[in-house]
């Protein structure tokens, strides 16, 4: 999967959560439920998340997993870092979905 595949379905996943959480704001937990799970820098990630159906999901980690790879190869340890970030939220979303 080349880099920009990868990058135009990451931010095309995010936009379309986001859209969906302006549009219908219906999450799981309540907003202070949901500011004690995220931090700061992955809070937006978090409530994105909680929106997303699950094929969405999955498809997110896919290309998240793949553009986490292509940025560890070229030494991109931190860029790498925060991608594995948010690919770690939408696994545990998955998983606590399917439990």
């Amino acid at each position: 999967m080349s880099t920009a595949i990868a990058v135009s379905l990451t931010v095309g996943t995010l936009v379309m959560a986001v859209a969906t959480l302006v549009a219908t704001p219906r999450g799981r937990w309540s907003a202070g439920e949901a500011a004690a799970r995220a931090d700061g820098t992955t809070g937006p990630i978090f409530q994105s998340v909680c929106v997303m159906d699950t094929r969405e999901l999955e498809m997110l980690v896919e290309s998240l997993f793949a553009r986490e790879r292509e940025l560890r190869a070229s030494d991109q340890v931190e860029a790498a870092r925060e991608v594995g970030v948010h690919k770690f939220i939408c696994i545990s979303e998955l998983r606590s979905r399917r439990a």
